[in-house]
């Protein structure tokens, strides 16, 4: 089965009741009447009829599709996006951090994740995903876990924190299935999240590990080389994220934190003052995006206690505007980014637990807010999503849950 997020009302597709057409089809915020849907000059028509401001298909279309291709049949026009089946890998383990890397340098992005003991993978192989773990060297039940490229070489290094050594993290190239490095520190408390990116002047990146009262960045000079940059006090990391809010160079720092949004404006030298931003409640995930294709980077977030969806609209002057916010009930705390519908603009993926566990794909609106939510069922309780790569080569990024007490892995690729 295909799950079509698109602007139609027909067996197979999802659409909000307050839908309304996009590029110029309809005047924002009036939707076609029930059974319609928009075409090109705020005209609604009958399904079968795309919805874009030439009336053809937009460039989303494969070029074997002719324009006017009805939604429904699994095919993407402008502002759409399909799903195919979803793909289910049982661990074996109870897995965590499950996401897409080139582990084997080939190019292709293969599934990568830990259990309790080791870091295990699922070869991609032309879109077919192998059945049988390989595993990787041990892990020891790291708390958190990414992948960067850190020596330039093809394939990937996955980072992951070592418990044992309390603010250590261990460095694997997994090409070799070798250790590159092992960076042991005793001064702070377990890690609770760490994000990689652009933070400082470093030729290679920085990585940002957030712990309960401290936040520390890590500056890489070359793939064995660190500098510690800074470490700040904070208040009570409950997440981190990196990504660029202003017009400099330099990616910066996004708390999630229990007393609100907490903002580092990197540079050069350092992370700058922090600021405080959103809610002043507990924000368990943040993460950056534009949801409004202003060319300005806003924050989404969510707080789970509360059911709170949110962004941060950033303005020119790097501040940002009040959130704007939306209540949904039984709302999970792994969130993500991405533009699934290729329109400009991010969306928000998020879980929905509850009795009916769902992804829950919030696209992003021209005035920086979310439309309600669509909801893609799913036969799994998310601990964890990650929404950073292309699984089979489509151009448009691949949802990956991973479940850890059910001891699986849900891959739920795009297929436009």
């Amino acid at each position: 089965m295909r799950y079509l997020i698109a602007v139609c009302l027909i067996a197979g597709c999802y659409k909000p009741s307050t839908e309304s057409c996009y590029y110029g089809c309809a005047t924002q915020g009036q939707p076609c009447p029930s059974g319609l849907e928009c075409v090109a000059g705020n005209m609604c028509a009958t399904p079968g009829e795309t919805c874009d401001m030439t009336g053809g298909d937009g460039g989303i279309d494969s070029s074997t599709d002719a324009p006017g291709t009805a939604c429904g049949d699994g095919i993407a026009t402008m502002g759409e996006v399909c799903f195919g089946t979803p793909i289910t890998i049982n661990a074996p383990g109870n897995p965590s951090f499950g996401q897409l890397a080139d582990r084997d340098g080939d190019g292709s992005l293969d599934l990568i994740y830990l259990d309790q003991s080791n870091y295990r993978f699922h070869l991609n192989n032309a879109g077919v995903l192998s059945t049988t773990a390989s595993a990787g060297p041990p892990t020891f039940d790291a708390t958190t876990m990414l992948t960067a490229n850190l020596n330039g070489n093809a394939g990937v290094e996955l980072i992951h924190t070592n418990p044992f050594q309390v603010d250590g993290f261990t460095a694997l190239a997994n090409m070799q299935h070798t250790q590159l490095f092992s960076y042991p520190l005793s001064q702070f408390a377990p890690a609770r999240a760490m994000a990689f990116g652009k933070i400082t002047g470093s030729p290679i990146g920085a990585l940002a590990i957030s712990h309960e009262f401290q936040l520390v960045i890590y500056r890489f000079d070359s793939p064995q080389t660190i500098t510690q940059r800074d470490v700040v006090p904070i208040d009570s990391a409950v997440d981190v994220a990196v990504g660029l809010l202003n017009t400099d160079a330099f990616e910066d720092v996004i708390l999630a934190t229990t007393n609100g949004v907490v903002v580092f404006l990197a540079s050069s030298l350092n992370l700058g003052s922090p600021s405080q931003w959103g809610p002043l409640t507990t924000v368990d995930d943040v993460e950056v995006g534009d949801f409004d294709n202003d060319n300005r980077r806003d924050i989404a977030f969510i707080s789970v206690a509360t059911g709170t969806l949110g962004i941060l609209k950033g303005r020119p002057d790097d501040t940002f505007e009040p959130a704007i916010t939306q209540q949904i009930t039984d709302l999970g705390s792994p969130l993500a980014v991405a533009d699934l519908n290729r329109d400009g603009r991010s969306d928000v993926i998020a879980i929905q637990l509850g009795l009916s566990p769902s992804v829950l794909i919030a696209r992003g609106k021209s005035d920086g807010s979310l439309d309600t939510p669509i909801k893609i069922p799913l036969n799994a309780r998310a601990s964890h999503l990650s929404v950073r790569g292309d699984f089979n080569g489509d151009q448009v990024p691949d949802i990956v849950v991973t479940d850890n007490a059910g001891r699986k892995l849900v891959v739920i690729p795009s297929n436009p």
